[in-house]
């Protein structure tokens, strides 16, 4: 998640970016930053979480109860990160840009997006996609 953490992060700051262009889209520069604060902060948990008991030592309900709370932050943050993405996709997409050239620094965007989005599939598919398909029973 450290990975995916500070990928965010980085498009985050190059998204602060979009404020300066002078064009008005300041109501979906602000719905992607919040949905990446979110996200940011949902990660930032899950580190926070996962390294918070000694692994080796703890008890196993200890470690079962973690990973749940582990799992669903995952896909919690996978959420957010798609709703980032598809706020984006809005806005690129949308009339306000059109005929407009994208800034220099959007090649950078993509290339995080794409590299954050390998990092999910890589250390949290399972997290992600099993979700749906759990119960919880207590």
């Amino acid at each position: 998640m450290y990975l995916i953490l500070n990928n965010l992060k980085v498009i985050k700051d190059k998204l602060k970016n979009l404020e300066d262009l002078d064009l008005d889209i300041e109501s979906e520069v602000q719905e992607i930053i919040y949905n990446l604060d979110e996200a940011i902060s949902l990660a930032e948990n899950y580190y926070h979480h996962q390294w918070s008991i000694k692994w080796v030592e703890s008890k196993t309900s200890v470690k079962l109860q973690l990973k749940r709370k582990l799992k669903a932050l995952a896909f919690d943050t996978y959420s957010y990160y798609i709703k980032t993405c598809d706020a984006i996709n809005n806005l690129v997409d949308s009339p306000k840009l059109a005929g407009v050239e994208p800034p220099s620094w959007w090649n950078d965007v993509i290339v995080t997006l794409t590299l954050a989005e390998d990092a999910f599939e890589k250390q949290h598919k399972n997290s992600i996609y099993s979700k749906q398909l759990e119960i919880n029973l207590d």
